[in-house]
């Protein structure tokens, strides 16, 4: 057996092609190891590929790779042939090079002559050699050289593509899955017997009653698992590789006599031998099946059964994760193991076997003598439990459990989660095996209760430094649940010197002045956040208060009420609102709230342009108006984008944080980045673009990209460059006020358990939750239409909503999720459609530019609470496309 050196540890997929093997991580890097294209990769190699990527597809027999990126794209790589690409006959490639395609794509499987991908819509389409009629296509038309859909009736579940055949798993209406082949028929490769080829898609057989779930397909032969872990194989016999006595050909599906009575978790084909994981007692076993292949035969159990099918020696005696195949050879991946303690030297392997570990054995080794057994046994425990999904989920569904129950981590029973309410935003949680919920959700439990009283004696603050306890402890602190990073806070806030506020007179007239006078408070004169930043004159000390202690009292001049708490409430809630308005210059409304397009559009984001001394001492105290804020538990409502969140806390901002608060410019940047899709050349290119190297920033004022930038035209050649350092000066654009945000905010929290919070805790336990004024939302609700008992279901279902789901309804009908406060406010009126319709099945249609519902006249209100709860959970796509494309022309686009 041979380590894989050299790769990082978070791994997510693996796919060998004929000569090298890609290797994708959960950030979606492509590693690559081998042969590809003339070039030689003696060692896992990153990719240079734009997008990231989300699906490498199985194993295939051909010299080539294609990739579908997150975005949608498809990308290809190695040496294609009969038009797999879709425009040459023959093309090699050692780097990813991008097919153009006017459709998304989700999944792609590539054959050895032909490619079959999977749009986000769930339609297949095909590309390649169609000799054998592999591509579903008339025989006569003998290379297929543009992507053309398939037809096929139903939803694609599972497709696989061997040589010169591909298979599919169609889930029906009534919810049966049928199982579908075409190509070629020689050794019964599609299953449905020998004879004529077949350039149409036809049933295959299968035992009445047998739900196959899961396909595999090697050069000339194949494997199906049913839902209830049954293993069906046929083809080509040879090597006796279909677990049978003879090595004869078998032409329809057959079950396994040997795996009968054990459940199959991965069937794999290659081309000479079958590779197949069992769960047997809780634990995954992998056999191997084929005879006469002596490169594996140092590995293999001596006692074979009759029908050439072996176990594995060393590779069963490890965690098994999961098992990939490449022509001649195979991957195992593990769930976690020592590699300093397993010794392998005794080992005469031949075989080339590569077993990837995913985690570093030594990350708690430095971690304290004190409580170091404590930690190991912990951390022992959390590895061994399968990392079906990630555990951060399940920190957070816990969480919620215990915040909306107030129930204590230690007394909630686990072995009822799935009957939890707050289960139902985490639906992923239902389709895992229980005793895996069950069993993550008792570790992480354990490294709560016992690593939560020992958080006092560590730093917790990214350093850089992989000796740090930070460090070391790694995914641990993704899994501590607010309640116990609570309790730590609650306890550590509480160490504050006795203190009694001192009584502050501010003037709410003089506040009102300036909204008179509709200016800015460009000095902090007026605004009642000027004149408490002047009157507290630096004094941050205030504001180290524990929670629900107040910093200071008010007097509002030429007002005779005693403040008792009330006043000061006000006071604070009077600067929150003057924060987010015109009034003050430290914060500007998201691109996307004056553009009317995509998420965030009630967010407000830092101002750029206020680089004034003033500016920056009103932004340290805004930063320490936030910490307090956090500390004392005084929730207000401030919408701010996440991008502000993660700054705070110094967490990585990427492009999609600049998507959420302005969708149109990223939009273009992407438009100009793969502007050769739309036809543009090199020589026509100054005819759609003539810009510099300059951008326009959130508050509509103008930057250089790099020295001299407003000399420098963007061209052709170098828009790729001239994207990079728009979304760079983009993300970073405000960096300078940030830094005294966090200056001011680090001068009441302590930065050394900074790094413990995410984004969304921080937001959360500063804004709190808002739940929908359901009153104040029918006071401001107009309805088109007659159908009271709609209407009456209308508001029923939504009073039945959880508050998530009310917010939920609000982005999906209006891109926000929090009402005005008044009705005073409101720009549109909350408008209902009745549609009138005796399809049951249409959904509710929501127009975000005007707050506007489209809802069906459902006969029954368990069909309208169905339809609306669908329509808020699956259907979240804004209509910014459609509304870019109503304002701008295709050259506005890219100008």
């Amino acid at each position: 057996s041979t380590w894989v050196e050299g790769l990082p540890p978070n791994i997510k997929d693996i796919s060998a092609s004929e000569g090298f093997t890609l290797f994708l991580t959960n950030d979606g890097d492509v590693f690559i190891m081998g042969e590809c294209g003339g070039t030689d990769y003696p060692k896992p190699t990153r990719l240079n590929i734009p997008s990231k990527v989300g699906s490498l597809g199985r194993f295939s027999v051909s010299k080539s790779k294609f990739l579908a990126g997150t975005d949608g794209k498809l990308y290809a790589i190695g040496e294609t042939t009969c038009y797999m690409n879709g425009n040459q006959e023959q093309f090699s490639s050692s780097e990813p090079y991008l097919i153009p395609l006017n459709f998304k794509v989700a999944r792609v499987e590539t054959g050895p002559e032909h490619v079959v991908l999977q749009t986000t819509e769930g339609d297949l389409y095909v590309c390649g050699d169609n000799y054998y009629g592999a591509c579903s296509h008339p025989r006569d038309n003998r290379y297929i050289k543009t992507f053309t859909k398939m037809n096929i009736e139903g939803q694609v579940i599972d497709f696989v593509t061997g040589a010169d055949w591909t298979m599919v798993i169609a889930k029906q209406p009534d919810g049966t899955h049928v199982v579908k082949a075409c190509g070629c028929t020689n050794s019964g490769r599609s299953a449905f017997g020998t004879g004529d080829h077949q350039p149409t898609f036809q049933t295959i057989e299968f035992p009445p009653g047998k739900k196959i779930v899961k396909l595999h397909a090697g050069r000339i032969h194949g494997s199906a698992i049913s839902s209830d872990g049954e293993l069906f194989m046929w083809g080509d016999g040879a090597n006796h590789r279909l677990g049978s006595e003879s090595s004869s050909d078998i032409t329809r599906p057959w079950v396994v006599p040997f795996f009968q009575g054990k459940r199959v978790l991965e069937a794999l084909c290659s081309v000479d031998y079958s590779l197949v994981m069992t769960l047997e007692e809780e634990r995954k076993v992998v056999y191997f099946i084929g005879r006469g292949l002596e490169c594996f035969s140092h590995i293999l159990d001596d006692q074979p059964n009759e029908n050439s099918i072996y176990k594995l020696k060393e590779v069963n005696a490890i965690d098994t994760y999961k098992i990939y195949n490449g022509s001649s050879f195979f991957l195992i991946q593990t769930d976690f193991l020592d590699t300093n303690t397993t010794d392998f030297s005794g080992l005469d392997i031949k075989a080339r076997i590569m077993v990837a570990p995913t985690y570093n054995s030594k990350t708690l080794e430095t971690l304290s003598e004190k409580h170091s057994d404590l930690f190991k046994e912990t951390w022992k425990n959390y590895q061994e439990v399968s990392r079906t999904i990630k555990d951060e989920r399940i920190s957070d569904f816990l969480s919620a459990i215990c915040t909306t129950t107030t129930t204590r981590l230690d007394s909630l029973n686990l072995d009822s989660l799935v009957e939890q309410k707050e289960i139902e935003k985490y639906q992923e949680l239902k389709k895992i095996p229980q005793y895996i919920l069950r069993t993550k959700a008792q570790t992480i439990k354990d490294i709560n209760i016992n690593i939560g009283p020992l958080l006092e004696e560590f730093e917790f603050v990214p350093s850089g430094n992989k000796d740090s306890i930070y460090e070391k402890l790694g995914d641990q602190i993704k899994t501590l649940i607010w309640p116990t990073k609570q309790a730590f806070f609650d306890k550590i806030f509480r160490r504050v010197e006795e203190f009694s506020p001192t009584e502050l007179m501010l003037n709410r007239m003089r506040a009102r002045k300036i909204v008179r006078q509709d200016r800015v408070d460009d000095k902090g004169e007026y605004t009642i956040f000027g004149q408490l930043m002047s009157a507290i004159g630096g004094n941050y000390s205030w504001f180290v208060r524990g929670k629900d202690e107040r910093a200071f009292k008010v007097k509002f001049v030429g007002e005779g009420a005693v403040d008792a708490g009330g006043l000061y409430r006000d006071a604070v809630f009077l600067m929150m609102d003057e924060i987010q308005s015109k009034y003050l210059p430290l914060l500007i409304p998201t691109p996307n709230q004056k553009n009317n397009i995509g998420l965030m559009r009630e967010k407000w984001i830092v101002n750029p342009s206020s680089k004034d001394t003033i500016h920056l001492k009103m932004f340290e105290f805004l930063g320490v108006i936030l910490g307090y804020l956090f500390r004392s538990k005084l929730f207000q409502n401030l919408d701010l984008a996440p991008i502000f969140w993660k700054q705070l806390l110094n967490q990585k901002v990427t492009l999609e944080d600049l998507e959420q608060i302005d969708r149109l410019t990223v939009q273009c940047l992407k438009d100009i980045e793969n502007i050769e899709s739309k036809g543009v050349t090199e020589e026509n290119f100054p005819d759609y673009f003539d810009n510099n190297f300059s951008t326009m920033l959130s508050d509509g004022s103008e930057a250089t990209l790099i020295p001299n930038g407003k000399n420098v035209k963007v061209t052709f050649e170098n828009r790729k460059q001239y994207v990079q350092k728009v979304i760079e000066t983009r993300l970073n654009e405000s960096s300078l006020q940030m830094e005294w945000i966090k200056k001011g905010f680090y001068r009441v929290i302590p930065i050394s358990v900074s790094g413990i919070l995410s984004w969304s805790e921080l937001e959360f336990n500063i804004v709190g939750m808002s739940e929908l004024d359901l009153d104040l939302l029918k006071r401001n609700t107009v309805v088109e239409g007659e159908s009271p008992t709609t209407i009456d279901f209308f508001w029923r279902a939504l009073k039945s909503f959880t508050p998530e789901e009310q917010k939920m309804y609000l982005k999906f009908l209006w891109g926000r999720d929090k009402l005005p406060l008044a009705s005073s406010g409101w720009e549109h009126q909350h408008t209902i459609v009745l549609i009138q319709t005796d399809d049951s099945n249409k959904l509710p249609v929501a127009h975000t530019c005007f707050f506007k519902l489209d809802l069906p006249t459902y006969n029954t209100y368990e069909r309208l609470y169905e339809k609306l709860k669908y329509a808020i959970y699956n259907c979240k796509e804004m209509d910014g496309e459609n509304s870019i494309a109503r304002q701008f022309s295709e050259e506005d686009l890219l100008e």
